[in-house]
């Protein structure tokens, strides 16, 4: 039984209406069968921060809380893949000075998330590919950033 509650949540500056889903005895944040996608890192990022709105699921960062919603494990391991992703960019922008915290990207609007975007990515690139281009460097999927996020640190970790 998938029974939907609408739930009224004012999150990331997004005025949209999330669901919450029923199945398993309890409420949940994601349907059941929900595949955690393996898209592009900005529209990771867009989940990340402002949910799917079209399916009725609240922004995507909120998933950290609710790793009991996600079957199979796989699944767990993609959304925190993304979030090393994403946490290594707030990083970025709170070491570069764009933003003074998480809460500063949560109450900004899409235009201005996608401003700030495009200043921490080609910074996440040059990190990522030791200072080498990338093709099609937009169309990079983010769990492809994250084998590159992860192969980089072990490196300066021997390094240093």
């Amino acid at each position: 039984n998938n029974n939907n509650n609408n739930n009224n949540n004012n999150r990331s500056g997004s005025n949209s209406t999330y669901n919450s889903f029923f199945w398993g005895n309890k409420f949940r944040m994601v349907p059941q069968g929900f595949i955690f996608p393996i898209y592009n890192v900005k529209t990771i990022w867009n989940l990340w921060f402002y949910g799917n709105a079209s399916e009725g699921i609240g922004p995507y960062r909120h998933l950290l809380k609710h790793l009991d919603d996600l079957h199979p494990s796989t699944q767990k391991v993609n959304v925190s893949r993304a979030n090393k992703v994403i946490s290594y960019m707030i990083d970025i922008a709170k070491e570069k000075n764009f933003i003074d915290s998480i809460e500063s990207i949560q109450s900004l609007s899409l235009e201005e998330s996608h401003n700030l975007f495009n200043k921490i990515y080609p910074l996440l690139l040059e990190y990522c590919y030791d200072n080498r281009n990338p093709k099609r460097p937009n169309d990079l999927q983010i769990n492809t950033i994250a084998d590159r996020l992860y192969k980089r640190r072990k490196l300066d970790n021997i390094t240093t």
